[in-house]
């Protein structure tokens, strides 16, 4: 019988050198919600992205950290594989689990200085297309104001 192994080698290999790919960018990151309060809280944003490659992939895992002023304050693993489409902007949601007592430690300093309060998005994102799987860390750095706060609580 014969073996198909260096054939789908070879496939893959032409497969993956033909497409060009550029990382996908997270933009921003918006309309944080609190939903079940108690020693960890659910927090879910809103994450504004873009795919700035010709052809859609399907996101198979996320892990990031959530900081506000450098301190992490939550994590989060993607629930379920969503696909993103060629060549456009979209909007994802994504579910974290805060700590409330590191929440409970960084919320003085954005009370007393609401001005100078920064939000860190930071992990890795696997997306696949086909039998490739490809991994892009990211980093997304946000200031937040005043009447962003002032919505979320």
């Amino acid at each position: 019988m014969p073996s198909f192994k260096p054939a789908v080698g070879l496939l893959i290999l032409l497969l993956t050198s033909c497409v060009s790919d550029k990382p996908v960018e997270l933009l921003s990151m918006d309309s944080i919600q609190a939903n079940a309060l108690g020693k960890t809280t659910r927090l879910t944003v809103k994450l504004h992205m873009d795919n700035p490659n010709s052809w859609g992939c399907r996101v198979v895992s996320t892990e990031a950290d959530i900081f506000i002023n450098d301190t992490r304050i939550g994590h989060s693993s993607l629930e379920k594989p969503f696909r993103m489409p060629a060549d456009t902007q979209f909007t994802a949601e994504c579910s974290f689990d805060a700590d409330l007592p590191a929440i409970a430690k960084v919320l003085p300093g954005m009370l007393m200085d609401p001005k100078h309060i920064t939000a860190k998005l930071s992990g890795t994102v696997v997306v696949s297309k086909f039998l490739v799987r490809k991994s892009y860390p990211f980093t997304i750095k946000q200031p937040i104001d005043r009447e962003f706060l002032q919505r979320v609580f």
